[in-house]
């Protein structure tokens, strides 16, 4: 475990030129806010980080590193811890491992390693993977943050990574919802026509960083569509197809103002 400030002098005295197990750890208000990765250049990796204006939030490193950790299991460690953080939602961050999983053997050799990195940061005073009771938010209603229209026909919302988003149908169109989170930046596969409007919506001031999860900025505006992949995509900032991961939760759930 090491400070920000220590990070670099760290980096160089130890032998991190071998597969390792990261995380970053920050706090946003009184949420615990953690990044898992993998690398096999720490220093490189953790010099990266250090000037990445987007993740200005991390204030300690754990990383894990050993005679016992290669490749495959640096990325099976990320993979374990990534699943339980989003779980208990200490992890809002498209970190790399909600990408396809190892391979199950690696996962079942990996898992005991695993439950010894639990141990350890158990044993360093931290409870990051451990589930707490707390108070229902508004939050846990799948459409919170949203103002579904009156004459919406369904209603989805996605379930994939960090990103909290909802589609409405109307009028045989899907409209991308006010108060969705997208990721803060495209990936290199991103449709040319979702990079034209992300610029455009950034310029008229209606795309904005979320107040609660580093790595997303929201819409403040409804944005329509041509299916629930293509709003996926958007959100995402890629060409994988994720219509997989929209859940629709139909009319049931009660009406919210949106964020802004």
């Amino acid at each position: 475990m090491c400070d920000r400030s220590d990070l670099s002098t760290l980096c160089r005295r130890l032998p991190l030129r071998t597969p390792a197990f990261y995380m970053l750890i920050g706090a946003h208000a009184t949420t615990p806010i953690l990044r898992p990765g993998e690398t096999c250049d720490v220093e490189g990796r953790m010099r990266t980080h250090l000037h990445d204006a987007h993740l200005h939030w991390f204030d300690r490193a754990l990383i894990v590193y050993g005679p016992a950790i290669d490749k495959s299991r640096a990325l099976a460690l990320q993979y374990f811890a990534h699943e339980r953080l989003l779980k208990l939602g200490r992890c809002r961050l498209g970190s790399g491992a909600d990408a396809e999983s190892p391979a199950r053997s690696v996962l079942t050799k990996s898992r005991p390693l695993y439950e010894q990195m639990r141990l350890l940061v158990g044993a360093l005073g931290e409870d990051w993977f451990e589930a707490h009771d707390v108070a229902t938010r508004e939050e846990d209603d799948p459409l919170a943050p949203y103002e579904v229209p009156e004459d919406a026909e369904r209603v989805a919302v996605f379930e994939k990574s960090a990103y909290r988003a909802a589609a409405a149908l109307v009028d045989g169109d899907w409209v991308l919802l006010a108060g969705s989170e997208i990721r803060d930046r495209t990936q290199p596969s991103a449709r040319r026509s979702d990079i034209t409007t992300r610029a455009k919506l950034l310029r008229s001031g209606l795309l904005k960083p979320s107040p609660d999860h580093p790595g997303a900025i929201v819409l403040l505006c409804d944005l329509r569509v041509t299916s629930l992949d293509a709003a996926g995509k958007f959100i995402v900032g890629n060409r994988s197809s994720l219509t997989r991961f929209w859940r629709d939760v139909g009319e049931e759930s009660p009406r919210r103002l949106p964020l802004f």
